[in-house]
């Protein structure tokens, strides 16, 4: 009687198994320059709301006095010039997809 519960186990799990290593094999993927660059644009992009995100969070720490006017000037400063940069990053990505036909 054991067995007869164990095979179909260890036969949905071996099926399982299977198929989750071999999923990446059966999906297709779109062609890999326009899938780089839209994951890079993504994460660009995701990284940016992070960024601005940490900016509110920094001047409500400071507003509710939890942050002394030193270390917001630092902290404001830093995630200030990173968000500047991902913005440029996302002006590139925008400006080579509009040149590109």
């Amino acid at each position: 009687m054991t067995s007869l519960v164990v095979i179909p186990i260890v036969g949905v799990v071996t099926v399982c198994l299977v198929l989750a290593l071999a999923w990446p094999f059966l999906t297709t993927a779109p062609p890999s320059d326009a899938a780089d660059t839209d994951d890079a644009r993504r994460q660009v992009d995701d990284d940016l709301e992070r960024s601005l995100q940490a900016i509110r969070e920094i001047t409500f720490d400071r507003a509710s006095g939890h942050l002394n006017d030193d270390d917001f000037a630092a902290l404001d400063s830093d995630e200030r010039a990173r968000a500047v940069e991902l913005m440029r990053q996302r002006d590139r990505f925008d400006k080579a997809n509009s040149e590109s036909p």
